[in-house]
């Protein structure tokens, strides 16, 4: 046996083998061993049969290595089932609550004997039914076990003699194990890796790693080489400072290249990987740089920026700004070191910089700026087990001030050269922030001060610039100057009595009222904000603080019946520009404009005759607010023009999704407008007019189904399925949630619904509930459409990202499949015939959705499949109960399942993965926490009548406790690495 160790061992390599012991157990001590344990059990086992039944250990071998990573890797290998039948194993680990030392050895135990294969062979002949016991330890582990044998395991028979220094041995034992030895094998361990890092650093040093970034095919090969230099070279250069900036000039070359590189998926043996894209690799070559920043801050920023300048987009720009934060950001440790330096060097090298190289990376020296205008100082500290954050406020300096003063003078220049209000916008927030306090309290007088100065410094220059400013963009800082002027003008009094500090506040009072003086010039902007204003100031803001928004909703909606007053014929053109002025406002939803909506329907009630007028020319940007006019016109007297005017609409094909949208709240609601507009929208494939039509059908149902059904809806959805567009599924905030049209559909046309959504990628909200809302009266249908979309899963031109069932389900489909589970079984049997494969992940998981408890009468119905089926139906049941996590609801039916099962079916594995199970664990321990537990639950099954029961709970009770040695070992390695990389001791609880 030692020689076949020895040799496969050799043959295979990589392996740090110390040697492999072979021995056979001695007479004497087998004789003692053999009296001891019959004594124990009341029996003669020197004289009885049996002898290598009752010792199983009568040869052995020992196989040492010097690292646990090597016994793992004999372990994980082939080596012992490739050469050897494995009888049994056996894996000898201490638990984590162990105290005596006999419980602390350590080592892996295979019951082997040769394969039919070598015993054909004349030399080995002779030992066919001889079995040998193979041991795998580390040299530390063999120390510790050889000095254990001949202590603790022959320990002599004491009576009144030496009791107390024997427990003293065996607390020094374990002393040994805990304290030294175990991280002594860690350290072996890490010392071994690092060992192996440094080697393949050093190759990859002497093959030009760097180079092999610039050089790469693609951006996959790209990507590869990026990630092998950041960790396998970089971390291991003696001092970078020399090589730093041949490594940028690397980087640059690699960032430019890989834009010009093709892009080809990454293929691995379960299917195509998305390709690394630039950005990808941008966004490595950035973090390499941010990591390495402070090795030359002056390179750094000046690779960033021409980095930044040659980015195509925002997508590739993102990682570079980020890098670029976190040089100009400030870190405690520096701070500790150097104070401000950092900053000042940032913005000393962006000064630097010519105008039209500010123009060109405005956003990132933006950003930049904003970073060294903050006030806190920020970085962490960590253990193995925990991160701690600090935070606290910048030292007050001259070298502070003086930083201050350039940065924020720096960003007013860039304001006169932005382009767009997004980036003046972030100019101005980069402004503020250096008007900002840092979190809690702690900063001294000279902070207040420049906090204070920063306050005046920006309302001042607001109050200038604040007239050429878009309506947009000046609401957003009249908050904010109004926000300054309640904190400036309630200061504490002890603060007020600071140096400088009356004046500063008296500063600030007067920049305000400047800032109100120009804003206030524009009647025009008062105008707007009343009509789309949204978190802005009105002017009884400036006078109270309760002037909240109950108060300005009511203070908008007389301003609004005032302009609405104020509306004729005579000004139709000056309020026609004011409404499309209003109308351009940027908004990712309407959300921004309930007031003006108001306003204009307000406004066609009252004057139907300037509203029909805007309406007879409307174009972009109002067609979106034609259904506020039409609601207010169809409550004046010009209702019959307004209904005239919107069936020529129609007829032209002009406005179609408006006005289906304004038949969502109409009163009276005109069916006859909204088949119409469905007619001529499907005729003209206007899309997303059809879906309009379809929400608004589903809103409506329920206060006027009339024809909605067979007008609306069906011809829509036909038109829709023709065109494989599911979209309505999405379309109208809750629609489908109260599907009461759908419910109303019978058999024929909620069949021609579910046909219509059968390939949909995935069974998402909308979808759901439009599915739930078949299943209350045709649930077979349902089941039904799950099966197909099972085997839409299973083909090879499924749809892209198409999961065939929900990976969570909504309560309501729950809750109508889950009052069908005879059904369900039924529909399920049919999908495993046809998928087994994926089966467990189809409908499996299905079921395990729709029955998450597993109630007692399903549990009921999967024991009579099995008490009643054959192996097959064992294997179905099987495979449904590995949707439940090893939940211990499904013991009955496990239970069931294994008293069906003849030892060794094949099935019983799949039964024994359903109890393993995990879902989600957490800590190091988790999973030994969760086998502990299921190991609790387990052993109660050794009290089970049946036969097959107990014997597989034995078997699994077995596989348990070698999975809780194997976790403890990779949690206690994991902990145990954390530590040493944090110098701590690798073996302290």
């Amino acid at each position: 046996m030692a020689t076949i160790l020895r040799s496969a061992i050799g043959a295979a390599g990589g392996y740090r083998l110390q040697q492999v012991r072979s021995r056979a157990k001695g007479a004497a001590s087998l004789r003692k061993k053999l009296e001891k344990r019959g004594a124990e059990r009341g029996v003669d086992l020197v004289a009885a049969d049996g002898l290598e039944e009752e010792i199983k250990d009568l040869a052995g071998c020992r196989v040492i290595f010097y690292t646990n990573s090597d016994v793992s890797q004999l372990i994980n290998s082939g080596i012992i089932p490739e050469n050897f039948e494995i009888l049994e194993t056996k894996l000898h680990h201490p638990r984590r609550e162990a105290e005596d030392a006999a419980e602390l050895y350590i080592s892996n135990h295979y019951l082997v004997r040769l394969r039919q294969g070598r015993l054909a062979l004349p030399e080995y002949a002779t030992f066919a039914g001889m079995r040998c016991e193979i041991q795998i330890q580390t040299i530390l582990n063999h120390a510790w076990a050889e000095m254990a044998h001949d202590t603790i395991y022959k320990e002599p028979e004491l009576d009144s003699f030496g009791t107390r220094a024997l427990a003293s041995i065996k607390e020094r034992m374990a002393k040994i194990s805990r304290k030294y030895l175990v991280p002594a094998g860690y350290e072996f361990a890490k010392v071994a890796a690092d060992f192996e890092r440094l080697i393949k650093g050093e190759e990859l040093f002497k093959g030009e790693a760097l180079q092999a970034i610039v050089d790469a095919a693609d951006n996959n090969e790209r990507m590869e080489a990026l990630e092998t230099f950041a960790e396998s070279v970089l971390p291991l250069y003696d001092d970078l400072s020399p090589e730093f900036p041949s490594i940028l000039e690397a980087l640059r070359d690699a960032a430019a290249r890989s834009q010009e590189a093709g892009t080809k998926p990454i293929s691995t043996p379960y299917g195509d990987l998305p390709a690394k894209t630039p950005e990808d690799v941008l966004r490595r070559i950035a973090k390499i740089i941010g990591d390495y920043r402070y090795v030359d801050p002056d390179a750094a920023l000046d690779t960033l920026l021409d980095l930044y300048a040659g980015a195509r987009d925002e997508e590739e720009r993102k990682p570079i700004v980020e890098a670029a934060r976190r040089l100009a950001k400030h870190e405690l440790e520096v701070w500790r070191r150097a104070g401000p330096a950092a900053q000042i060097l940032v913005v000393d090298a962006l000064a630097r910089l010519n105008e039209s190289e500010r123009k060109d990376t405005l956003s990132l020296v933006t950003a930049m700026l904003e970073e060294t205008l903050g006030t806190e100082v920020s970085g962490s500290t960590s253990t193995s087990g925990t991160i701690t954050l600090h935070r606290g406020p910048v030292r007050a300096s001259s070298e502070l001030t003086a930083m201050r003063a350039k940065a924020t003078g720096m960003l007013r220049s860039l304001y006169a050269i932005a382009e767009s209000d997004a980036e003046r916008r972030s100019i101005l927030s980069a402004l503020d922030s250096a008007t900002r306090p840092p979190s809690g309290s702690g900063y001294g007088p000279d902070l207040v001060a420049d906090l204070m100065e920063s306050v005046a410094v920006l309302i001042e220059f607001e109050a200038e610039i604040v007239g050429g400013m878009s309506w947009e963009l000046r609401q957003t800082q009249e908050t904010k100057v109004l926000r300054h002027a309640r904190i400036h003008s309630n200061l504490p009094e002890d603060l007020v009595k600071l140096p400088g500090v009356a004046s500063l506040q008296k500063r600030i009072a007067e920049a305000v009222a400047s800032f109100r003086q120009a804003v206030d010039a524009d009647a025009e902007y008062a105008i707007y904000k009343v009509l789309v204003g949204f978190e802005v100031v009105y002017p009884p803001s400036w006078e109270s603080e309760r002037f909240g928004y109950k108060e300005q909703q009511a203070y908008r909606e007389a301003e609004i019946e005032t302009m609405v007053a104020g509306l004729s014929s005579e000004n139709s053109d000056e309020w026609h520009a004011r409404i499309v002025r209003c109308a351009s406002t940027q908004s990712n939803d309407l959300a921004t404009f309930p007031m003006f909506s108001r306003f204009l329907e307000r406004a066609a009630e009252e004057q139907p005759a300037v509203v029909l007028g805007w309406l007879e020319e409307v174009g972009d940007p109002l067609p979106r607010f034609i259904p506020s006019m039409l609601r207010g016109l169809q409550k004046s007297p010009r209702a019959a023009d307004a209904r005239a005017l919107v069936i020529q609409w129609i007829d032209d094909g002009s406005w179609l999704g408006e006005i289906a949208w304004s038949e969502r709240h109409s009163d009276p609601f005109d069916e006859l407008i909204l088949d119409a507009v469905t007619n001529k929208a499907i005729a003209d494939d206007d899309r997303d007019a059809v879906r309009t039509a379809m929400s608004v059908a589903g809103t409506r149902f329920a206060d006027h189904p009339g024809t909605l059904i067979d007008q609306v809806f069906m011809p829509a959805l036909r038109h829709m399925a023709a065109k494989d567009d599911a979209s309505w599924l999405g379309r109208g905030f809750s629609t489908w949630y109260h599907a009461e049209l759908i419910e109303a559909l019978d058999e024929e046309q909620a069949s021609e619904t579910l046909s219509a959504i059968v390939s949909v990628p995935e069974i998402d909200h909308g979808a759901a509930h439009v599915v739930a809302a078949i299943a209350k009266r045709w649930h077979q249908m349902v089941l039904d459409f799950f099966g197909t979309r099972q085997d839409i899963g299973d083909s090879d031109d499924r749809p892209a990202s198409f999961s065939a069932v929900p990976f969570s389900i909504e309560d309501v489909l729950q809750t109508a499949l889950a009052a069908y589970p005879e059904d369900f079984l039924a529909s399920a049997r049919k999908w495993f015939d046809g998928h087994r494969d994926l089966f467990e992940y189809y409908g499996g998981r299905l079921f395990a959705r729709v029955f998450p408890d597993l109630p007692d009468a399903v549990a009921e119905l999967l024991k009579d499949i099995i008490a009643g089926g054959d192996r097959d139906d064992i294997a179905f049941v099987a495979a449904l109960l590995n949707g439940f996590e090893g939940s211990e609801r499904i013991d009955p039916v496990v239970r069931a399942a294994i008293a069906q099962l003849d030892t060794g079916d094949e099935i019983l594995q799949s039964v024994g993965r359903a109890l393993l199970q995990s879902g989600v664990v957490t800590g190091e321990y988790g999973f030994v926490e969760r086998h502990e537990q299921q190991l609790e639950r387990v052993r109660t099954w050794l009290a089970d009548e049946n036969e097959r029961v107990r014997a597989f709970a034995e078997e699994h009770i077995r596989y348990l406790e070698r999975a809780i040695a194997a976790e403890t070992r990779r949690a206690e390695a994991s902990l145990a690495a954390r530590r040493l990389e944090f110098g701590e001791d690798p073996a302290e609880e």
